[in-house]
């Protein structure tokens, strides 16, 4: 996989605990240098520079070799910092400048380790300490209070504050770089430049939630993933998976496992060592104190170790597992809140733009409204009024006065579906009156039947479906579209539709015995089939099936119910 399209995610736990080990090694290597000395001496600065380095090394071992444990002792590392920096550097010689090495080598490595673990406000508490615990010792060793006391060129110095003011002159260097140190953390990130993309184009929610998924594996280096949507406006879970280790189920046969008044969290799991961490809203990391073995989801998704998202957004609530992961680390807890943003934005903008096209549609729907009243609804009628004038005629032969009165009929029925449509187009809030789809689609396949004069067919509807009635009239259209091409254009005489639920969406197919669609243009969707189904976020599929036309139409299985 090319590095640029991976967030290179370090394991900083282990950075540090090998920073920790390097400083140890260096202040040994001070205090055993001291003048008068021929390398390890049975002293306090020997001693305790030798008992840093052994808590450095099996630190740095644990960092390596388990996230949990360097986690739990996170709290112990600090204060195994604190206690070298205010034992081993006063005992240093400060004739080769032992005392200041060993104090900023250590004091940087205390402030690191609190920003990187704690944030940048812990930084500078680390860093306002340290300098209060130096300033302090430096006073108290030129003032003969702590032994031994200071010496310069190998003789002692006495109480003096010329002496003073030149140490209290590099203890503010070292405040100041302290304090830049803790600054900068604030404004930088362990993370760089993110490859994701800014937007994911998707005709549906399903293939949305898809295309997300594959691009978070791909920039954070899982290898398998389960994301799990819940959509606020319908209710109804989606559920996408991808890589090996796990297959998501039938949407409509599982639940996310998110309370509604679930917090947003991300959860670093061990599922064979029984291992797991949080992190929650506020971004501090601590135990998991829930029950992983009763979470289904999990359980389904078949991942052994990884991290759980749970998060929360404008439109609804997810949760994701990515698992397959090379290294194991804590640091993945800071990767996973930018996964989450960056998923529930995708979604929330996509549900934005829909809710949009719909109340922009609302709008078109109430002009074309009134188009339609006053040009082809009048039109109509005027036609109407006007061959039943022609009807009463004298001298008409029989046969012309029955052509007319089939004409007179065909135009009243063209009208009614036209006063129809004007009040569907009007309507408000028409969502909210439920229709049932099997019956609304047998009534319009009875109307193109007669109309046409061919056979039309619903041979299966898998389930009773319920819908809202704007999205039933689009079924109606669609049918009415799909079967017309087919008499007009394909000149079959037989069609038929079935209905059946798929994870995630409803298959509308229209099948014909017709010619079909010409050979160079397969694929070629009819445009008025593809803007009604992409007004309800669903999409179309055209090919020829030996003799004869295959539509498969695809709708969000948020829709019915």
């Amino acid at each position: 996989m090319p590095q640029r399209d991976r967030i290179v995610v370090p394991n900083t736990a282990r950075a540090l605990a090998l920073a920790r080990l390097l400083v140890a090694l260096f202040v040994l290597y001070l205090a055993t240098s001291d003048p008068g000395e021929s390398g390890f001496q049975a002293e306090m600065d020997d001693v305790s520079a030798v008992l840093y380095v052994v808590a450095a090394l099996a630190l740095a071992m644990i960092a390596v070799q388990s996230w949990w444990w360097d986690f739990r002792l996170t709290v112990a590392a600090v204060a195994t910092d604190f206690a070298a920096f205010i034992v081993i550097p006063q005992y240093i010689d400060p004739v080769t400048s032992g005392f200041l090495a060993a104090a900023t080598s250590i004091a940087v490595l205390i402030i690191l380790n609190s920003l990187i673990r704690f944030g940048h406000r812990s930084a500078l508490r680390a860093a306002i300490l340290v300098n209060v615990i130096c300033y302090g010792i430096c006073i108290l060793r030129h003032f003969g209070l702590m032994n031994p006391p200071i010496h310069m060129a190998g003789a002692p110095m006495g109480p003096g504050f010329t002496d003073l003011a030149n140490d209290l002159r590099h203890l503010v260097f070292l405040t100041l770089a302290t304090a830049a140190i803790a600054w900068f953390g604030k404004w930088t990130t362990f993370l760089p430049r993110s490859p994701l993309p800014a937007r994911i184009a998707a005709p549906s929610l399903e293939e949305l939630l898809d295309a997300l998924l594959v691009t978070i594996q791909r920039v954070s280096g899982a290898a398998a993933g389960t994301l799990c949507w819940r959509n606020e406006l319908g209710g109804e879970c989606f559920a996408v998976s991808s890589g090996s280790g796990g297959s998501a189920p039938p949407a409509a046969n599982m639940s996310c496992g998110i309370a509604n008044d679930a917090a947003e969290r991300h959860v670093l799991f061990d599922l064979r060592r029984g291992h797991a961490l949080e992190q929650g809203a506020d971004g501090r990391v601590r135990d998991y104190l829930g029950n992983l073995s009763d979470d289904a989801f999990l359980a389904k998704s078949g991942a052994a170790d990884g991290m759980i998202l749970q998060f929360t957004g404008k439109s609804g609530k997810g949760r994701m597992i990515l698992s397959g992961f090379t290294d194991m680390h804590t640091d993945l807890l800071r990767l996973a809140s930018t996964l989450a943003r960056y998923t529930t934005y995708s979604v929330d903008m996509f549900e934005s733009d829909r809710i949009g096209r719909i109340v922009a549609m609302s709008g078109v729907r109430g002009a074309i409204a009134r188009d339609l009243h006053d040009s082809v609804a009048q039109s109509l009628a005027g036609a109407s009024y006007w061959l039943r004038g022609l009807m009463m005629s004298p001298g008409l032969e029989s046969s012309t006065v029955g052509n007319i009165g089939e004409a007179v009929i065909s135009l009243e029925a063209e009208s009614a579906e036209i006063r129809q449509l004007i009040g569907r187009l009007r309507a408000e809030a028409v969502q909210d009156q439920p229709m049932d789809v099997a019956l609304e689609a047998m009534r319009e396949m009875e109307v193109q039947a007669r109309r046409w004069r061919i056979s039309c067919v619903l041979e299966r509807c898998t389930a009773p479906l319920v819908a809202g009635e704007l999205v039933v009239y689009e079924i109606r259209q669609i049918l009415r579209e799909a079967v017309g091409n087919a008499a007009r254009h394909g000149t079959a005489t037989h069609v038929t539709v079935t209905i059946d639920r798929v994870p995630g969406s409803l298959k509308l197919t229209v099948a014909d015995d017709g010619t079909g669609f010409p050979a160079n243009a397969t694929g070629v969707i009819p445009q008025s089939l593809a803007e009604r189904a992409m007004t309800l976020g669903g999409r179309v599929l055209v090919d020829n099936k030996g003799r004869g036309a295959l539509i498969s139409v695809f709708l969000p299985g948020a829709l019915f119910r």
